[in-house]
């Protein structure tokens, strides 16, 4: 066998690769190792190759034939397992798509998780420092202040309520982001609104100097309001308390509520005051302030209620003495509130004098109708009485009724109205009054006289019937009715309105020269119907009453 050297070998071997082979193409490495043998050998091994592969093909070939006959239900079971695979691989193929959409998802959540995570390991820390017996009393000591907020409120303990809440309040701000910090605060926070209502409600209580200044304190230590909140809330507060004491006052009684209700105002107003200015001092020493108007703004609404009050129930009472001793309160409480100065009194005649001159002209329309009716009814003649002789003594007490009024019934009537009219406008008349209350009795009496008169044509007519004349006949024989009417009419103008007007002057203690009483038109009126033959004798007595009063002034 010829044997050929080493390069040539390589030689060819190159050849038949650059024959065989594409240079651009990848060799397997068993072609490169088959090539590197074939190039190894002879010439005859090589002329011999091809029948030896040839057998060795044939050889595999049935090899294959006998393996597929002996394996056939292997191959067709690894064919059917090759479907299966191919199905299943399709199914992962889809989930496998699904989890890919879901992937971000979960990202999220498991980023979330790590978040908490570090929350959770920022907590054990905490706990794991906490474990430290020392730190974890102090940790105690901190938990339980709402708790103590809650005794020292609920107790009375206002002072020490205070200082667990400026302890709360450094605390916040020096651990902002610790969340058990922010829920201690605003459970404290919560306890001080209570606190707070707390002192609000003792203000509106019954309470001295020393505890409104406590409470004042305890107020501007809260920090809630500023001073000029803090007047306001003190007023309101008293004012509340003030209005309690005045709602449970009965009002059945005009006059008793009245007087409960200035006694009441004399005594709470002026130490309402008096506890404000002790307060707040600072307002007497800074008339320029704002706030230093904020007082007698509240005192004049105060003043206002009262006087508005005063002039509604006022019109309720009926008796002048009643009148009187309210209006001798309400001075007493203008000049109680004087003394702090505040008064008011000024403006309390006004109301005093309307409702005295109400009183005078509704009381004096009520007789003067009572009388005019009863005339009407009943005729001047069949009125008259003589039961006795009345002689024409001298007088001593010129503010006695004359006795000569008696003979007529309705003349004397009225006397006594007049009478207790003037009495009780004596108990409570104020002298300003004089010249209005003069000019309703005037109206009055002008009414009295104007139905006198009007009896005259009535009586006439009567005088013309015999019945009539006969029935006064047997009442006075002495006389007729144009006798009766004429001394009707001489009693009314001589005795009775000299009588009436000079009480009515007398109850108002002298007044000045230029007030004078109009009784002269109103006598004219009926002189013209009785004799003026007794005018001289009238006149005498008039002059003898003129000089008792002057004797006794």
């Amino acid at each position: 066998m010829d044997v050929y050297p080493e390069e040539n070998n390589v030689e060819v071997h190159k050849s038949l690769s650059s024959i065989l082979f594409d240079e651009k193409s990848d060799i397997d490495p068993e072609y490169e190792l088959y090539l590197a043998n074939l190039t190894k050998l002879g010439i005859d091994e090589l002329l011999s190759t091809p029948s030896t592969l040839q057998k060795e093909c044939d050889k595999l070939q049935s090899k294959m034939e006998q393996l597929a006959f002996e394996k056939y239900q292997s191959f067709l079971e690894t064919g059917e397992c090759i479907k299966d695979i191919n199905t299943e691989m399709k199914v992962i193929n889809k989930k496998l798509t699904k989890i890919e959409t879901t992937i971000p998802q979960f990202v999220k959540v498991c980023e979330k998780f790590q978040e908490s995570a570090k929350e959770i390991e920022e907590e054990r820390k905490i706990n794991k420092l906490l474990m430290d017996q020392t730190q974890l009393t102090k940790a105690i000591g901190i938990l339980e202040i709402p708790q103590w907020m809650d005794n020292t409120v609920r107790y009375g303990f206002y002072n020490e309520s205070l200082l667990l809440q400026n302890f709360t309040d450094k605390l916040a701000n020096k651990y902002k982001d610790i969340p058990i910090i922010k829920t201690i605060e605003k459970e404290v926070n919560g306890k001080s609104e209570v606190l707070l209502s707390q002192i609000q409600h003792k203000l509106k209580e019954k309470i001295d100097l020393p505890e409104a200044l406590r409470l004042i304190g305890l107020l501007r230590k809260l920090n809630v309001y500023n001073e000029t909140e803090l007047r306001i809330c003190f007023l309101k507060a008293r004012d509340v308390w003030l209005q309690s004491l005045t709602d449970i006052l009965p009002k059945s009684n005009p006059y008793i509520y009245l007087e409960k209700l200035t006694d009441a105002h004399r005594g709470h107003l002026f130490d309402i005051v008096t506890q404000y200015r002790a307060i707040f001092s600072d307002d007497l020493s800074s008339n320029t302030s704002d706030r230093s108007g904020i007082l007698y703004s509240w005192i004049m609404h105060k003043i206002s209620n009262y006087i508005a009050i005063l002039d509604e129930f006022l019109k309720k009472i009926q008796e002048g003495s009643r009148i009187r001793n309210i209006m001798d309160k309400s001075m007493y409480l203008g000049i109680a509130l004087s003394r702090i100065g505040i008064d008011f009194r000024g403006l309390l005649p006004t109301i005093f004098e309307n409702q005295i001159l109400s009183l005078f002209d509704t009381n004096i329309q009520t007789i003067t109708n009572t009388f005019v009716e009863s005339i009407n009814i009943q005729n001047i003649a069949t009125n008259y009485m003589n039961t006795f002789h009345l002689p024409n003594d001298k007088i001593d007490d010129p503010y006695s009724p004359n006795s000569k009024l008696l003979q007529y019934p309705s003349l004397a009537i009225l006397t006594n109205g007049y009478l207790t009219i003037f009495n009780e406008l004596r108990q409570c008349v104020p002298i300003s009054i004089y010249q209005q209350a003069s000019t309703i009795l005037s109206t009055s009496l002008t009414d009295i006289v104007s139905c006198i008169k009007a009896q005259n044509q009535k009586l006439s007519s009567s005088s013309s019937s015999s019945s009539s004349s006969s029935s006064l006949s047997s009442l006075n024989p002495e006389t007729n009715p144009e006798e009766i009417f004429s001394n009707f009419c001489r009693v009314t103008t001589e005795i009775f309105l000299p009588f009436i007007v000079r009480c009515f002057v007398h109850i108002f203690h002298k007044p000045n020269k230029d007030q004078t009483f109009p009784i002269e038109s109103i006598q004219d009126i009926l002189k013209e119907y009785y004799n003026n033959e007794t005018e001289s004798a009238n006149n005498d007595n008039n002059k003898e009453i003129e000089n008792h009063d002057l004797d006794k002034n």
